[in-house]
């Protein structure tokens, strides 16, 4: 298994706690790499005389890819700035307790709201799925009334209708700006203490908290933190640029944490140029703590300050990913030639570990000049192995191909080398050049001049992108009708919604994992294990929501019923995912932490964790993805949402859940927006695989 023992490139390398039993070559399949578990005999091998077969050998352990691309991909491959998926909202966000009124009839909380937006704000109530009756008075002290602005809005930001935290949401039409009193008030004979609620107030106002993460190495015992400043930059190119800062206006902004055992803490943001934050008095805001164990921290970020004489407050709210300081990169890479077109460079770290990660690396070498040349990189889902020149390494699989293709020649150089954990993405360690050593670099050179002589030397292969395609998953394509189809349901979902519309896939396979909240991998590796236990061999794909990430996952990193060969079709389809990660999990964080409803907090879906997942992502793999959205009505006068309160912490528009613009995906297939759909049945319109125009799409057009 994974924890084990692995195959790599030929050698099947066995670990038990931290020491190396053996190390041995396959004779049977030497071209691919496949987990084992140590209790397993793996092959027909060198003085072993065992011989199993593949359907053994695979039979539930997904294989892994070994991952290569041209020098023109480097670029989207290093691992992301966080001001690439910074928070832009124009919201506030406020933790209300209750209290015991006088009388001891009612639990009463107040609360004073800054509205800065003449046109339009609104308030949202979370309580715990209580109710509480609220009461609101302008700053003239006149009573508003909401009698015809109340709805009741459940924050469902994700997949099943069951486990939404209820609340109510206010919205308030031309109304005077300044500060406002919120009363809310509950039963004491019905309600149990303590009591409180989250209040969630959005002012539809060009002014917003642009805030973005202090950085993604966020291992144990290092700082981490938050960056934030007030804007009203219209014109940045989200992704791309930070909009420009306004100066003068913050008079206070504080960073609040909650720490993974629940404790808080809070903690004064500084405009002085040593927190991360820029130059000093650049208007820009840096607040840090030190990670003391690993965990999820919600972090949020308050501005409170000025604008042209009118108060306002903004905030937003942030999931860090903090992780063990496991394995780090030693300086060393070392090359085995394994055949006459493949090697395996041995990546050097300082310890064993149980973990999996994700190493990459930029390959140069030298032209005919002798002058440095770049020839491709290389990545994939790697376990701690033993290096043959002893301690322990990461193996990456070489194509020797990519050398003759850039006409260059050994020694190599290994550039922009990092290691991400796979559970969450995180950067462990970095190194920005190694020299990478071997024995018989006369041997290597042999075998790329060979190379360079063979007709199409520079086209770029399957094997050269994904190594060498297991023997079972060679079979011609399946062209009937009935091709099987695998549809899979996203994050914490009670149901597969795909099943609703059996009728459309009548040779459909429905994943379920109810109510569960797994990170990419381990959904991935669910869904595997799932097919394999069916018998599955030979399937597209079709997914709503997280489901759609996992497809990719999957297509991307494993060997699978996806690699089987097709003779037409659309491989992976999907309605709804969130590629690009959600910018409202933070939001959500903070309300599961509040109220512990739902399956927890998923670190994938946040936009940091989806840029760190994306960087591992191949422009091969994405040219084979397919994807539908939806949206609300986007013209309507008075305005429209799928999900009020989730409206007012996403980017507009969205369908409740995904951002239009996190939906997209770069490199893959854009089917349209379709409007008046929405994430969920339990939103304003019906979820969007429920659109039947979308559905027969879908189900003329997946790959057979």
């Amino acid at each position: 298994d994974q924890q084990s023992g692995s195959v790599v490139n030929g050698r099947c390398h066995f670990v038990n706690s931290s020491t190396f039993l053996f190390s041995f070559y396959f004779v049977l399949f030497p071209d691919y790499a496949v987990g084992l578990s140590s209790s397993m005999v793996c092959c027909r091998a060198l003085g072993l005389g065992v011989l199993l077969t593949l359907a053994t050998i695979v039979h539930g352990i997904p294989l892994r890819k070994s991952l290569a691309g041209p020098p023109e991909e480097f670029g989207s491959k290093n691992i992301p700035l966080p001001y690439q998926s910074g928070q832009d909202q124009k919201s506030a966000f406020f933790n209300v307790t209750f209290h015991e009124d006088l009388l001891r009839l009612h639990y009463v909380a107040l609360l004073e709201l800054v509205v800065d937006s003449p046109e339009l704000f609104t308030i949202s109530v979370f309580a715990g799925g209580l109710q509480p009756e609220a009461t609101l008075r302008s700053p003239d002290g006149r009573q508003v009334d909401l009698a015809n602005a109340t709805y009741k809005t459940p924050f469902a930001m994700y997949d099943d209708p069951a486990e939404e935290a209820a609340g109510m949401s206010y919205v308030v039409h031309n109304g005077t700006t300044g500060r406002y009193e919120l009363e809310l008030r509950l039963p004491t004979s019905t309600t149990k203490p303590p009591v409180e609620a989250l209040v969630l107030l959005f002012n539809e106002s060009p002014l917003r908290a642009f805030t973005t993460v202090y950085d993604y190495n966020t291992e144990i015992h290092r700082k981490i933190g938050l960056v934030t400043q007030a804007t009203t930059d219209l014109n940045y190119t989200k992704g791309k640029d930070r909009p420009f800062a306004l100066r003068g206006v913050v008079m206070e902004a504080e960073m609040k944490v909650s720490l993974p055992d629940g404790d808080h803490v809070q903690v004064r943001m500084k405009d002085d140029g040593k927190h991360n934050d820029g130059a000093p008095n650049d208007g820009i805001y840096g607040g840090d703590i030190v990670a003391t164990a690993p965990g999820l921290y919600v972090a949020e970020a308050v501005l409170r300050g000025t604008l042209d004489g009118m108060p306002f407050v903004r905030s937003t709210q942030h999931v860090i990913s903090v992780v063990d300081d496991e394995i780090e990169l030693s300086g060393k890479a070392n090359l085995v030639l394994d055949s006459k077109q493949r090697a395996t460079v041995y990546l050097s770290v300082n310890q064993n570990s149980s973990a999996l990660y994700r190493p990459y690396a930029e390959v140069w070498a030298l032209n005919a000049n002798n002058q440095d040349v770049p020839v491709c990189w290389l990545s994939c889902l790697a376990n701690v192995v033993a290096d043959p020149h002893g301690g322990f390494a990461l193996a990456l699989d070489l194509d020797l191909q990519w050398a003759a293709r850039a006409k260059a020649h050994g020694p190599f150089t290994l550039r922009n080398i990092f290691v991400q954990e796979m559970s969450t993405y995180v950067p462990l360690t970095q190194a920005s050049q190694v020299v990478v050593a071997t024995e018989s670099w006369p041997d290597v050179n042999r075998a790329i001049l060979k190379l360079e002589s063979q007709p199409n030397v520079g086209e770029i292969t399957e094997a050269m992108r994904m190594g060498v395609r297991p023997k079972h998953l060679r079979m011609p394509a399946n062209t009937t009708d009935d091709a099987p189809v695998i549809l899979l349901h996203g994050y914490c979902a009670g149901r597969n919604p795909w099943q609703l519309h059996s009728n459309y896939f009548p040779s459909g396979s429905y994943f379920l994992q109810a109510n569960q909240n797994n990170p990419n991998d381990k959904f991935a590796q669910l869904v595997l294990a799932w097919a394999d236990e069916l018998k599955l061999t030979n399937y597209a794909g079709i997914a709503h929501s997280q489901g759609g990430v996992v497809l990719l996952h999957i297509h991307n990193y494993y060997w699978s019923g996806l690699e089987v060969p097709k003779s037409t079709g659309r491989l992976i389809q999907s309605c709804g995912t969130p590629y690009n990660g959600v910018s409202g999990e933070g939001t959500t964080a903070a309300i599961i932490k509040k109220f512990g409803f739902g399956c927890g907090v998923n670190y994938d879906l946040t936009r940091d964790g989806a840029a760190l997942w994306l960087a591992g992502i191949s422009e091969a793999a994405k040219a084979d993805v397919h994807y539908f959205t939806t949206t609300y009505v986007t013209n309507r006068l008075l305005g429209d949402w799928c999900n009020l309160p989730a409206n007012s912490v996403l980017d507009w528009p969205n369908d409740g859940t995904t951002e239009l613009s996190s939906g997209r995906l770069a490199g893959a297939t854009n089917h349209g927006n379709t409007e008046k759909y929405c994430h969920i049945d339990a939103m304003s319109y019906p979820g969007g695989y429920n659109n039947p125009i979308m559905l027969a799409d879908m189900a003329a057009n997946y790959a057979r």
